[in-house]
């Protein structure tokens, strides 16, 4: 797996970072990241996630929008 492979499976959450991960069903993906990115925020903050995606000029950033669920 090359630095370019390991980039489609990386994301932006707000400050930081993280990665999708993929249990054994196809129901859910989640994403994992520092628990510190959230202690600030209150239940309901809107957090900018971004997943890279390459195209032919090389890489864009898609945004997923997330509501924060305390709880």
């Amino acid at each position: 797996m090359t630095a370019e492979d390991l980039k489609r499976y990386s994301v932006r959450v707000g400050e930081g970072s993280g990665c999708f991960f993929q249990p054994m069903t196809n129901e859910y993906t989640y994403i994992l990241t520092a628990k510190h990115l959230f202690s600030a925020l209150q239940n309901g903050a809107e957090i900018d996630i971004f997943r890279h995606l390459k195209n032919e000029d090389g890489w864009s950033e898609e945004l997923i929008p997330f509501t924060l669920e305390l709880g």
